[in-house]
């Protein structure tokens, strides 16, 4: 009896102990620039149950019998001067139950460069066997750069005492690589007496592609308070004419960076 009760002890260890998937590692080559680098450190690793769900179009690629990929929403800036990047690594051809490992990356710009896109290299490992490929990433410089511009003209718009006034503000994307989302406008006159409470018309976060330019997705809608305008623009002498300026703030981000105005 003795011997029968070792054997069931030992059967249902094996059943309860659940199979493990082959380990994969995943390694990132820092990129080499003219004007400095860009590295990357691995700090973390999860072996996910499901797919994961993410954000806008999946950058991937293949690397022998592995797929790795990433979304634009897994590529965020982080604090102290790094940016956090989140790639999945899974075997292809193995069925929808294969697991997917989750590699967490921190890059750290070195030297003075531009935000860009890279070829990034890379290495997945698994059962002693390297599989390598090639990824494009954005990397980041240490300083964010004013990649939103805007026309301006020092000559005033005219605005009619009686009526409102639609105004296009025109925005460019200067980045040479990195596309830039506009998030939010706000607007602050000079002399809010002036106008009635002024917004952006139905302003729709948008997205401008390196080197873009949009002179009507961003409208401002003047409508003066007639009383005092009126009282505004009598100037002693009545021959000057008195202006206002109307300050634009406009939220903005380049994608993976933490928005700016």
């Amino acid at each position: 009896m003795a011997s029968l009760r070792t054997a069931l002890s030992f059967c249902l260890l094996v059943a309860l102990v659940p199979g493990r998937a082959a380990a994969v590692d995943l390694k990132l080559y820092n990129v080499i620039i003219e004007s400095g680098r860009f590295e990357f450190d691995r700090s973390d690793e999860e072996l996910l149950t499901e797919p994961p769900v993410g954000s806008g179009e999946a950058r991937a690629v293949s690397a022998g019998r592995f797929r790795v990929w990433i979304y634009p929403d897994d590529i965020t800036q982080a604090r102290y001067g790094y940016f956090k990047y989140r790639l999945y690594v899974r075997e292809t051809g193995s069925g929808p139950a294969t697991p997917i490992t989750l590699f967490t990356f921190q890059g750290t710009p070195v030297g003075t460069f531009e935000d860009q896109v890279a070829v990034v290299d890379f290495d997945v490992t698994a059962e002693g066997v390297k599989e390598t490929g090639k990824i494009r990433l954005p990397i980041f410089g240490s300083t964010a750069p004013d990649a939103l511009s805007s026309i301006t003209t020092t000559d005033p718009v005219p605005v009619f005492l009686s009526t409102e006034k639609i105004i296009p503000v025109p925005f460019r994307n200067e980045s040479k690589g990195l596309p830039v989302e506009v998030r939010s406008v706000r607007i602050s006159p000079n002399d809010p007496g002036l106008w009635k409470p002024i917004a952006p018309m139905e302003l729709v976060p948008f997205v401008l592609d390196p080197g873009a330019s949009t002179a009507e997705r961003v409208q401002i809608r003047l409508v003066p308070r007639t009383g005092s305008a009126l009282a505004s623009a009598m100037v002693p002498g009545g021959v000057e004419r008195r202006d206002d300026t109307n300050k634009v703030n406009v939220e903005y981000a380049t994608k993976g960076r933490s928005a700016r105005e």
